[in-house]
């Protein structure tokens, strides 16, 4: 498959948390690896769907992003550009319309630290993203 539907979250070099986007993407290695800025990282949201991270997001000091919730509960704390995709096997296949509302319950964006407490926000409260997207946005 060339082409998949993600779901990608981005995050500016400032710090800019936009909203969700569903959008086109090559189904590569190299295309995936320019979006996130680095070696991926492939992370399970549920046993269909992934996440695609910069494998050294934190340790290269990108922007937090969002927060996954396991439970309702915080475990991590994600930076710089996320795309979601489903799987099957080991390919990479599109997500699914139907699977934005989960995604966007289960990763919520970060909003702060106060007291070890991991704030979140609500997506409704972010920006549009404004860029031009290409292949692989």
């Amino acid at each position: 498959m060339d082409k998949i539907l993600a779901y990608f979250l981005r995050v500016s070099d400032k710090g800019v948390q936009y909203r969700g986007y569903l959008g086109e993407a090559d189904n590569s290695l190299k295309a995936e690896q320019e979006y996130v800025g680095g070696l991926i990282a492939v992370m399970p949201l549920t046993d269909e769907i992934v996440l695609i991270v910069n494998d050294e997001g934190k340790i290269a000091g990108l922007p937090y992003n969002r927060v996954m919730l396991v439970d309702g509960r915080p475990v991590d704390v994600l930076a710089g550009n996320i795309m979601e995709v489903r799987h099957e096997g080991e390919e990479f296949t599109s997500i699914q319309p139907e699977d934005v509302p989960f995604v966007e319950e289960h990763l919520p964006p970060f909003r702060g630290i106060i007291g070890g407490n991991i704030l979140i926000g609500s997506q409704d409260s972010l920006p549009q993203y404004e860029g031009v997207m290409k292949d692989g946005d």
